[in-house]
């Protein structure tokens, strides 16, 4: 499929060998099957190579919408400070929406289900309220720190549904990747009104 698209033999070869080649390929394939336009496929295949750079889509593994969000902004700040581009709006939604149907596709995409709740919601609110209690931590503050912690939660997953079972690695494993692409934040945390 990449030969189809990409005349540059540099380029060729970066989108060949770099992550999960495969899985990308075989969704271009039926994204031109469905009657998709060379453009279309050309903007998809560039964003689903950094997609694959910037997730962990190792062993068929389920990914949630929160890591979507997280690693689409991290790109967004990347290239806007990179003067890539004017804004990091329509990087960030490029980056959601492609990421989103590709998974889809893969069946690795984690719906979210309806009144579910978060995991570890009821000792994320007993740290927030301890903040706001025992610290006076402002509204604002307390929204951001609610965030991030959820963020990191939301990035482990069901797999470790004890707070116990977090491990030093898995806290790597997440700095690692709010760090790529020289991010300094994954996404903006809610506004408190």
């Amino acid at each position: 499929m990449f030969e189809s698209l990409f005349t540059y033999p540099n380029v060729l070869a970066r989108h060949q060998q770099g992550p999960e080649s495969s899985k990308r390929a075989r969704y271009l394939t039926h994204l031109a099957d469905q009657g998709a336009a060379r453009e279309t496929l050309l903007r998809i295949a560039r964003e689903l190579l950094v997609i694959a750079e910037r997730l962990n889509l190792s062993a068929d593994r389920r990914i949630g919408h929160e890591e979507i969000e997280a690693a689409a902004q991290c790109w967004a700040v990347y290239q806007h400070t990179r003067n890539r581009s004017a804004g990091e709006e329509w990087s960030r939604r490029l980056f959601q929406d492609v990421a989103a149907a590709w998974l889809r596709f893969l069946g690795q995409l984690q719906e979210p289900s309806v009144g579910e709740p978060k995991i570890h919601s009821e000792r994320v609110d007993d740290f927030i309220a301890y903040q706001r209690d025992e610290r006076g931590l402002s509204a604002r503050t307390l929204a951001g720190q609610r965030w991030q912690v959820e963020n990191f939660l939301g990035y482990l997953g069901a797999e470790k549904s004890s707070i116990a079972a977090i491990t030093i690695v898995d806290v790597d494993a997440f700095l690692d990747l709010k760090g790529r692409g020289g991010c300094t934040r994954m996404s903006r945390p809610p506004t408190v009104r």
